[in-house]
C-alpha cells in the first residue's frame, strides 16, 4: 500500500505542478518526469495489490486490474476532453489532481479499514 500511496502522492503533485507552473518550462519538465516515474510504478503496484487481494482467483485479478486500468483510461480521455471544451487546456491538470487526490483520500480510508496483513 505504501507504494500505491507514494504514487497517487507523487501524480497529485505533478499535477499540481504542471496546473500551477504550466508557462515555466523547467518546471514542466520536472512535473512531467515525475509523472512518469509514478505512472510507471502503478502497474506493478496494482497488479501486486491484486494478488494480495484475491490469492485465489488471480486470473480474475488481473482481469481486474486491466478492465480498471481500461475504465481509466477511456474515463480520464473523456473528463479531459470535457474540460478542454468547457474552459480549456489549462485546467486539464487541476481535474486530474482533483480526481488523484480524491483516489488518494479513498486508499487511506480503506488502508485504515482492513487488517495489517492485506
Amino acid at each position: 500500500m505504501t507504494c500505491l500511496v507514494a504514487a497517487l502522492l507523487g501524480l497529485t503533485a505533478a499535477q499540481v505542478g504542471l496546473w500551477a507552473f504550466g508557462t515555466h518550462t523547467p518546471l514542466v519538465v520536472v512535473c512531467v518526469a515525475l509523472t512518469g516515474g509514478c505512472v510507471g510504478s502503478l502497474g506493478a503496484t496494482l497488479m501486486h495489490r491484486g494478488l494480495q487481494v484475491a490469492p485465489g482467483n488471480t486470473d480474475i485479478a488481473m482481469a481486474a486490474v486491466s478492465t480498471a486500468f481500461n475504465v481509466g483510461i477511456a474515463g480520464g480521455a473523456f473528463l479531459g476532453g470535457r474540460v478542454v471544451a468547457t474552459t480549456g487546456v489549462q485546467q486539464v491538470p487541476l481535474m486530474a489532481a482533483t480526481l488523484l487526490a480524491t483516489a488518494l483520500l479513498i486508499v487511506l480510508a480503506g488502508r485504515c479499514s482492513t487488517s495489517p496483513t492485506t
